[in-house]
């Protein structure tokens, strides 16, 4: 695998793979909390790498994948936006 960063965000890393990519989980505080602005931002990573590889994976750090969704953000969601969220 090479270590050629083609993309970052503070939200992830994506590094060439061979045949596809590897998207790495990488937040500051290291628990790749899936914040709204982080799942949007993955989203909109995902459609365009789906356009350009035939393979993708997605990996967390060393530790864990993602501690999940931030609650306190879903919490102060309304319905609409807790469905349009999901």
């Amino acid at each position: 695998m090479s270590d050629l960063k083609r993309a970052h965000s503070e939200f992830f890393e994506i590094e060439r793979a061979g045949v596809g990519d590897l998207l790495r989980l990488a937040s500051h505080d290291g628990t790749n909390r899936l914040t709204r602005s982080c799942v949007l931002a993955l989203t909109e990573e995902i459609r365009a790498l789906g356009r350009e590889t035939r393979l993708l994976i997605i990996a967390g750090n060393r530790h864990f994948f993602s501690v999940g969704a931030d609650l306190n953000e879903i919490a102060a969601l309304t319905g609409p936006e807790a469905n349009e969220f999901s």
